[in-house]
């Protein structure tokens, strides 16, 4: 079941520049190394917070390859995913760039430049009262931020899964957490390791055994750690914390 959400993004997920235009062909040389972490089918995602570390530049010329690195939410059926995506500009250059893929695609705000060093976290938060969700980013810059004269920023958004669903689609709960490097075009994973820190997912169930089995490898073939998981439900709701998690290089 979790292998193919990746595919099903990977198939129909475009980021910035011109890719946003471009349709899919076999081509494209998709290809993806992931990991996910969720409880059952009826378990919904109330919170989903990681901290990004962002990697070093992609030091390829090819302006055309794409490199994406994000985090994302996803229902049973695979039909859409929820990302706030880190995606290469020009060479060595990060954007980012909070995604609703795919039906359809949308980019929900402008492209926001950020360096290398900087941390990135991410918070997908559900209201349950109007079953909508606030997405929300803060960047502290790294030394490389700094020098380039980057100040810490936030922002963030309400997103109402409707006002995007273009085939009248019955709306899911999200029920995956996803972590993901994209590559398309040609791209590469030439930037380096690929660092999470301080990740929190809550899920409405009673069941702890998803969370202590930790994160399921997704996706491609690749060196990758994380940290032992702790289980702490409250209240019909498991809150599952993992201090760290790496991708460290392709096999």
């Amino acid at each position: 079941m979790y292998l193919l959400s990746i595919f099903a993004a990977a198939i129909l997920f475009m980021a910035s520049k011109a890719l946003a235009e471009i349709e899919p062909t076999a081509s494209d040389n998709l290809r993806f190394f992931g990991v996910w972490l969720g409880a059952s089918m009826g378990a919904d995602i109330f919170r989903f917070q990681s901290t990004l570390i962002i990697p070093a530049g992609s030091p390829d010329s090819n302006t055309l390859g794409l490199q994406a690195v994000w985090p994302g939410l996803q229902p049973h059926s695979q039909q859409y995913v929820l990302q706030n995506v880190l995606a290469n500009g020009v060479p060595g250059e990060w954007l980012l760039e909070p995604y609703s893929c795919c039906n359809p695609i949308a980019m929900l705000v402008p492209p926001m430049r950020v360096y290398p060093g900087d941390t990135l976290t991410n918070t997908f938060s559900l209201d349950r009262f109007s079953m909508q969700w606030q997405i929300n980013w803060v960047v502290i810059p790294g030394p490389v931020g700094q020098a380039a004269g980057e100040v810490s920023f936030n922002g963030g958004l309400n997103f109402d899964l409707t006002q995007y669903d273009n085939d009248n689609a019955t709306i899911e709960a999200y029920t995956s957490s996803m972590f993901a490097i994209e590559l398309q075009h040609g791209g590469q994973w030439d930037f380096g390791p690929v660092s999470w820190r301080d990740i929190l997912l809550e899920i409405n169930t009673t069941d702890t055994t998803w969370c202590k089995s930790g994160p399921q490898l997704q996706a491609g073939s690749f060196h990758w750690n994380y940290s032992t998981p702790v289980a702490s439900p409250v209240d019909n709701v498991v809150r599952c914390y993992i201090a760290e998690m790496n991708f460290e290089s392709p096999i």
